[in-house]
């Protein structure tokens, strides 16, 4: 089963806000894998003719714009190129700008976002890419919570990346990934409780490992701590991510978490209000389609 692709809608730095996609795809039919390395390494600049990008009049754009300007800059890029032609872009200045937290955690979002966009494309190498974006997200994450302690933003971004990682681990790599997942998006409720996709992140981690068959749940309490998921605390977390911000997305997997418990009235009442969302206002648009089958084929019954 996979946790479907989350986005986060925007995120406050230095008082301004920036819009930014996070995609967040996970697999649990195993919960979760060996620990990853801290500190994944550092490849190569994969577009070196990107080197030299050049913005306003043949001045390097790392030259002349601030860091968020060029967070900007890469999202023009990417509605006017795609996704590789912004990797190419924040490639020119990567390695020459690694500032403050903020900016690093937010550079390691849009990598992931690349990543995720590319995970199951048909091109070998597009697919290596993607490999290889995602080990940068981590390092920048990594760099964003070694710099800021207090940083929510960083921490459930770890979290997301790790999930990310999981998603494409080989089964017996899986465990302790998903105590990570867990670990990190703890630490980011302690640094802002109100960070609700820490909140839906938690929720979909005990609602996803609770329904592990016996056999996936006894191998990852023997290979991890067991940190014990149930249907309960899923529904506790999720609702607290709905009443933070009542995005579509947390609704309908809040529903489904009722339905889980039999609380089907509850179920019904999620699912009508994310079918009669806007489409454009769900970061997985299947999901309003998924809650309009359950009411239509009446399975909340």
């Amino acid at each position: 089963m996979k946790w479907d692709s989350l986005r986060r809608e925007s995120v406050l730095i230095s008082g301004q806000g920036m819009h930014s996609d996070h995609y967040f795809g996970i697999s649990i039919l195993l919960a979760f894998f060996l620990p990853l390395q801290e500190s994944a390494a550092n490849g190569p600049a994969f577009f070196p003719e990107a080197a030299e990008w050049r913005h306003s009049g043949g001045t390097a754009a790392s030259e002349i714009m601030c860091p968020y300007e060029l967070l900007d800059t890469g999202m023009e890029i990417r509605e006017d190129t795609g996704r590789i032609a912004e990797v190419r872009f924040y490639e020119s200045f990567r390695e020459k700008c690694f500032p403050d937290s903020h900016f690093a955690g937010n550079l390691a979002n849009r990598y992931l976002e690349a990543s995720e966009a590319l995970k199951n494309s048909d091109s070998r190498r597009e697919r290596r890419w993607s490999s290889e974006w995602l080990h940068i997200a981590h390092d920048l994450a990594l760099h964003a919570t070694q710099e800021d302690d207090y940083n929510s933003f960083a921490f459930e971004m770890r979290a997301a990346i790790f999930a990310a990682m999981a998603d494409r681990a080989p089964l017996y790599r899986m465990a302790a990934l998903g105590d990570s997942v867990w670990a990190y998006a703890h630490k980011a409720l302690e640094r802002n409780e109100y960070n609700y996709e820490a909140l839906y992140i938690l929720g979909r981690w005990h609602y996803e490992v609770a329904g592990l068959p016996w056999i996936a749940s006894s191998l990852r309490n023997l290979l991890t701590t067991g940190t014990q998921a149930s249907n309960e605390k899923a529904v506790w977390y999720l609702e607290r991510s709905v009443e933070t911000k009542r995005q579509p997305d947390y609704v309908y997997w809040l529903g489904m978490a009722y339905k889980k418990l039999g609380r089907l009235d509850e179920a019904r009442q999620c699912m009508q209000e994310v079918a009669d969302a806007d489409a454009d206002s769900a970061w997985d648009p299947s999901l309003i389609e998924n809650a309009a089958r359950f009411l239509r084929d009446g399975l909340l019954h």
